[in-house]
């Protein structure tokens, strides 16, 4: 099962804005601010076009650009929503967010599907241990 990234204003305006000052030094001939900010401009157009959330077997699979997570669904402890301008390690495109707890120590992951009540349904049908709190039970009965 796939989940897109959920995208906001906030986050398109931030991302597009910032990939649109690789323009700049094509008008300023400064090759060395286009070295520059290209890379910067590629990786944030790499996650603006590429950021997912795959369930498959008992593992969510996140996918940000070239950044790359795997979460064993058993291991998932908690899922809390979150607005927050403050992030800690943010692999979504939103600020609506779910942050993810899991393992035995403080591990955490913010993701942002588009269809957050499907996703976390679909997360707690395979563990039912999965404390929700602040979030409406979607747990299957």
């Amino acid at each position: 099962m796939n989940f897109k990234s959920r995208r906001d204003t906030v986050t398109t305006v931030t991302i597009w804005l910032t990939a649109s000052l690789m323009i700049i030094p094509f008008f300023t001939r400064e090759l060395i601010s286009f070295f520059i900010l290209a890379p910067i401009c590629t990786l944030l157009l790499w996650c603006w076009f590429q950021t997912d959330y795959t369930l498959k077997h008992d593992e969510i699979r996140i996918r940000c650009g070239p950044f790359r997570k795997r979460i064993q669904i058993a291991e998932i402890r908690r899922i809390e929503a979150t607005s927050s301008l403050v992030t800690t390690f943010s692999l979504g495109l939103s600020l609506k967010r779910i942050i993810i707890h899991y393992g035995a120590g403080y591990s955490l992951v913010e993701i942002s599907p588009q269809q957050q009540d499907e996703f976390i349904k679909a997360v707690t049908a395979i563990n039912p241990h999965i404390e929700l709190p602040g979030l409406a039970d979607p747990k299957p009965r």
